[in-house]
């Protein structure tokens, strides 16, 4: 990691049929404390016939932070977040849930751990509560 405050971040969201919520979720994000520390939203839409692609997309017009819609069809969770994988521009990599909305210092609170420990093989598990 760089000798930088905090580095730039992707989010990467796997999704499939949770058009209501997922906007929830990328709204969450949109509202982080450190916003200007990510770098993109990857959504990867999971063959979803809730119109996911085009609200993520409308959301991508307006949103200051980019956000790609990448879809495939039909391969699951983890193929999703190994597609956010490839995909992603960012130095580290967020993945997120599409039901999970981010507490706004989210981000922030991952990075500073991220600083703290900056081996590469070291990563960050959030606590959900339900």
């Amino acid at each position: 990691m760089p000798d930088t405050p905090q580095a730039k971040i992707s989010v990467a969201i796997p999704s499939y049929n949770r058009k209501v919520i997922l906007r929830k979720t990328i709204e969450g994000y949109l509202h982080q404390t450190v916003r200007e520390e990510i770098l993109e939203i990857l959504i990867v839409d999971d063959g979803s016939t809730d119109g996911t692609a085009e609200a993520v997309t409308e959301l991508g017009g307006t949103s200051p932070i980019p956000i790609r819609c990448l879809r495939q069809e039909k391969k699951g969770q983890a193929a999703g977040r190994n597609y956010g994988i490839r995909e992603a521009r960012g130095e580290l990599i967020l993945f997120g849930d599409d039901d999970v909305v981010p507490a706004p210092n989210m981000v922030g609170v991952h990075l500073a751990w991220h600083k703290a420990h900056p081996e590469p093989s070291f990563a960050v598990m959030g606590r959900v509560p339900w």
